[in-house]
């Protein structure tokens, strides 16, 4: 389950909990767990670039249609995918199933205290996020923590 604290911009209100249960919206979509993370990877992910003109609801076809990412590739006559595509895409998939495979109860998780500063330096000068997004969302968090 994924649990977040956020605001829902139809309500425009704060304190809304959002839970995303993973078993339901594997059964919803009719995916298993594989084609699920091929979904993810191809609606866009930070592990693998976007395909051109391919979005969820196009990635949602495509994966009913040929199932992977390979039968995709293989089918394509449609879309302008990058040569290492594929590469990318395994390595990617392999991300997100180290990170479904990960016992929380075997984890050493340590609380620690945010350097928000070298965050910041981090996220826009080494990563080059978009400067004024990465700063107001820090702000945002600063703000929720009564920092």
């Amino acid at each position: 389950k994924l649990i977040r604290n956020c605001v829902d911009s139809k309500f425009k209100r704060t304190g809304i909990v959002s839970i995303f249960d993973l078993d339901k919206t594997l059964k919803n979509l009719n995916f298993n767990m594989d084609q699920f993370i091929s979904f993810s990877i191809l609606s866009g992910c930070d592990y693998c670039n976007n395909i051109p003109k391919l979005g969820s609801v196009t990635a949602y076809k495509l994966i009913n249609k040929y199932n992977n990412i390979d039968n995709i590739i293989h089918n394509n006559k449609k879309f302008n995918i990058p040569d290492n595509y594929l590469n990318i895409h395994k390595k990617s998939i392999d991300i997100f199933k180290s990170y479904y495979n990960l016992n929380i109860n075997e984890s050493d998780f340590k609380k620690n205290i945010i350097n928000f500063h070298e965050l910041q330096i981090y996220l826009i000068d080494i990563i080059g996020m978009n400067s004024n997004k990465v700063k107001n969302s820090l702000k945002k968090i600063l703000n929720n923590n009564g920092r």
